[in-house]
């Protein structure tokens, strides 16, 4: 009685591993191609089994066959995970490759995106002036007929080439129905200018540039002002001046003192910290001469040739050589473009001042260009 459990608990390992053993060998006749996973499973599920008690052996044959599957079906899942995962990992490597290979987007600038925003309006003003040379030559090769006449060798089917050959009356008549017919066509009158403008979009953008600028605003009203007669009722020194109107001329006098000063201060701002003479000197030195050389003589001509009295051509003269406007270094600062030359020539020539108003002042009447008296003046 005692003795019975002792011998019959390891028949049961051992009539487990018979059936096993009998299930591989039968597994194996079955996938002659794969005999080693099945059997290899199978042994390793057997000595698992017989290394543990008999309730842990059963517990671990139920795990085994919860899902109905054989050994060799276990395995050949195992193996599709595996290879699953093994790709999955592949491919992120590749990825991660990839993107440490990539290099970054670089970041544009301000000046970059503007650059580019220039020459991308640019090529679509260059596509827009394209088409128009493209419309304008499909509609020179258009051929508007002429209406024969009696007596004329015209061709009925004769194009606008050979318009200069028919009579006034008929070259007016077949102008004006073209003409017609292309307005009707556009629109109207409205249209036909819309469409213009929309065409020449370069030339408006250079209007508008233009038109922005209050020194050609002040210039044109100063001529209205003059040239309406306003200036006798705006001049103190004028006997119709009313003095009603005095504070309009004091500020207007007043704006005109502060400009000069504003601009030259400006300039000595721009100038703190600057060597505005570097890569400069040979172009500044260029223009200069021009300024102080040339165009002294080309106002002198132009006053002769005009006729003007001595003391005007003189002060186109003096006015030639004075230095730069100081509006000269307003503008080039505002657009950028030249302001350390055009600060260069505006220097010198106010260093060379003096002796340029003497060396003007002089060489007209030695050359007999201008006749008038140097003896009231300072040097002689």
């Amino acid at each position: 009685g005692t003795g019975s459990p002792s011998t019959h608990a390891p028949a049961q390992p051992r009539a487990s591993k018979a059936g096993s053993t009998t299930a591989a060998v039968q597994t194996v006749e079955e996938h002659p191609s794969t005999p080693t996973h099945g059997s290899h499973d199978h042994h390793h599920h057997h000595h698992r089994a017989e290394g543990l008690p008999p309730s842990a052996a059963s517990a671990a044959a139920a795990e085994d066959n919860a899902t109905g599957e054989t050994p060799q079906q276990q395995h050949q899942h195992q193996h599709k995970q595996h290879k699953q995962q093994q790709q999955r990992g592949i491919q992120s490597s590749k990825a991660h490759d990839q993107e440490q290979q990539t290099p970054p987007p670089a970041k544009m600038s301000t000046a970059t995106s503007t650059t580019n925003l220039n020459l991308a309006h640019l090529l679509h003003l260059d596509r827009l002036k394209s088409a128009k040379r493209r419309a304008r030559a499909s509609i020179a090769a258009v051929d508007i007929p002429v209406p024969a006449t009696p007596g004329s060798q015209l061709n009925p089917e004769a194009g606008v080439r050979q318009l200069h050959h028919a009579p006034t009356l008929e070259r007016r008549a077949v102008l004006d129905r073209a003409f017609s017919r292309a307005r009707r066509r556009h629109g109207g009158p409205l249209r036909m200018v819309a469409t213009f403008i929309t065409a020449h979009t370069r030339w408006w953008a250079i209007a508008a540039i233009i038109l922005r600028n209050p020194m050609l605003w002040t210039l044109l009203l100063a001529v209205a002002i003059s040239a309406s007669g306003l200036r006798r009722w705006l001049d103190p020194a004028s006997p119709q001046y009313v003095l009603e109107l005095g504070w309009l001329i004091s500020s207007l006098l007043m704006l005109t003192n502060t400009c000069v000063p504003l601009a030259l201060f400006s300039n000595g701002v721009w100038l703190h910290g600057k060597r505005f003479w570097e890569g400069n000197v040979k172009k500044g030195l260029i223009i200069l001469a021009i300024k102080i050389v040339v165009l002294p003589w080309v106002q002198a001509a132009c006053a002769k040739a005009c006729g003007l009295s001595t003391a005007a051509g003189m002060s186109l003269v003096l006015l030639a050589i004075c230095p730069c406007a100081s509006t000269s270094f307003v503008i080039a600062s505002k657009y950028n473009h030249g302001p350390e030359i055009v600060t260069f020539v505006t220097v010198l020539s106010t260093v060379l001042l003096v002796p340029l108003v003497l060396a003007a002042l002089y060489i007209p009447p030695a050359l007999g260009i201008y006749d008038y008296d140097t003896g009231h003046f300072p040097m002689t």
